[in-house]
């Protein structure tokens, strides 16, 4: 989001050349609240994820390029001539226009294409003329990287695409002079695009802010995959020499230093004096082209042949790529059920291993219990030899016990009628005592007497 209303009004020029990252710098300030035109250039093959930037304003550079006798891949910048006369031609207002039916009466806005970096003294009037302050972001990126990719997209030779790079670079660090700027390198970008940004607001005085959800959507948009063309070694080194070599150098410094460092003028007047002299090699290549030119009638068939051959080599090519996405596409499937069934693999291994550790467990338990169980038999054993042990005393005992009750119970009958005998004695005695004393007594007394006897005897029986 924007800190508040800004007078005047802001527009982040994006420039640098093509290839160099500058969709994705544009598509990060625009999470950081700058908005993107009304007109979105659809993506592409080559820029999957979109290249935000204007469709129309695209076609009108495109337009202006062939109006000038020139394309955005001329090594020669636009004439001297077509900035002095500015103030008659109407390209000045017709971008004016295009600016403002693209961002209407949106705050700060990021404008991008490529193609200004060729023509920034034409929209620095279009900003002066629109009371807008513009700012840059020149991104950088690894020159051979950068020919390489263009090779991969366009099929541009990549002597012709480090010389592209060169030119592209050199126009965008002259014209933005003396400009609010920052020099931003694209393999840092990637690697930490919060900290690089954070470094991009705070350079140009911004106080744009990112909100947690435009965090999540720019690490979801800045994924290292779309850095096709990379190559190993340090920032700042690569194989080419010259100015090649030198600009890039330079470019990388640029991209750690402070812009008050005295290193940007002293850097500066290093790129002018690459400029004199590339633009001195290109008038001198021009005159040489020039005279070669009377032969390109002469010339023509065999180039149509050519012509003709790379078109269909192209359109192999285009087949081959489909061919190749459409093959990547089932791989990317294959992959994925690859690592699907690996996941499910990995989970079937971790349930056997739980299983078997279960099984070992309850393993465990059993043979404790087995040999538990073993104890115990053995103990039942002992206590079964013990129990018949004592049941043979028991039987024994038993024997005994019924041997001693029968003598008992013959000692008990023999004691009973021994009983017997002497009860019947006792009594007979008694009975003789009673006779005795009743025939001691007169007649009367003893038949009395008798007669109780009797019934005692008989009570007695």
């Amino acid at each position: 989001m924007t800190g508040g209303s800004a007078t005047p009004r802001r527009a982040v020029f994006v420039v640098g050349m093509h290839r160099s990252g500058t969709s994705l710098v544009s598509r990060l300030l625009s999470l950081y609240g700058f908005a993107l035109p009304n007109t979105l250039m659809p993506a592409g093959p080559h820029n999957e994820q979109g290249y935000f930037e204007s469709q129309r304003i695209f076609e009108a550079h495109q337009e202006l390029f062939r109006e000038l006798g020139s394309e955005w891949d001329d090594l020669k910048d636009p004439p001297r001539s077509f900035y002095e006369g500015l103030g008659e031609s109407p390209w000045p207002a017709r971008f004016q226009e295009l600016v403002l039916d693209e961002f209407g009466s949106s705050g700060d806005f990021v404008l991008k294409d490529p193609r200004i970096s060729r023509l920034l003294p034409l929209w620095r009037r279009v900003m002066d003329h629109l009371s807008i302050e513009p700012l840059f972001v020149t991104m950088v990126r690894d020159p051979e990287e950068v020919a390489a990719s263009l090779r991969a997209a366009q099929g541009t030779p990549v002597i012709r695409g480090t010389l592209l790079w060169l030119r592209h670079q050199l126009s965008a660090e002259r014209e933005t002079r003396g400009r609010p700027r920052v020099f931003v390198h694209y393999d840092r970008l990637t690697a930490d695009w919060r900290t690089e940004m954070e470094r991009v607001i705070a350079t140009l005085g911004l106080s744009n802010t990112i909100s947690e959800e435009g965090v999540a959507r720019a690490d979801r948009f800045v994924d290292r995959d779309l850095k096709h063309q990379q190559r190993s070694g340090k920032l700042g080194e690569v194989r080419s020499r010259g100015w090649i070599a030198s600009v890039y150098r330079h470019l990388c410094e640029a991209t750690e230093a402070d812009p008050s460092d005295p290193l940007y003028a002293t850097a500066s007047e290093w790129f002018d004096d690459v400029t004199a002299e590339l633009d001195f090699a290109e008038a001198a290549y021009s005159e040489l082209s020039d005279s070669k030119r009377a032969e390109w009638p002469r010339a023509q068939p065999e180039r149509d042949r050519a012509n003709r051959e790379l078109a269909d080599l192209r359109e192999v090519h285009e087949d081959a790529k489909r061919e190749a996405a459409d093959l990547e596409g089932r791989l990317a499937v294959e992959e994925r059920r690859a690592r699907e069934r690996a996941s499910e693999v990995r989970e079937l291994r971790a349930e056997i291993e739980e299983r078997e550790n279960r099984l070992r467990r309850q393993l465990d338990t059993i043979t404790r219990s087995e040999r538990a169980m073993g104890e115990l038999v053995d103990r039942m054993e002992d206590r079964e030899a013990e129990t018949r042990r004592l049941e043979r005393e028991l039987a024994s005992e038993r024997s005994d016990l019924a041997h001693a009750l029968e003598r008992l119970e013959a000692a008990e009958s023999a004691l009973e009628g021994e009983r017997r005998n002497v009860l019947e004695r006792d009594l007979h005695r008694r009975v003789l005592r009673r006779k005795l004393a009743m025939a001691e007594r007169p007649w009367t007394t003893r038949a009395a007497a008798w007669a109780g006897l009797s019934e005692k005897d008989e009570e007695a029986q």
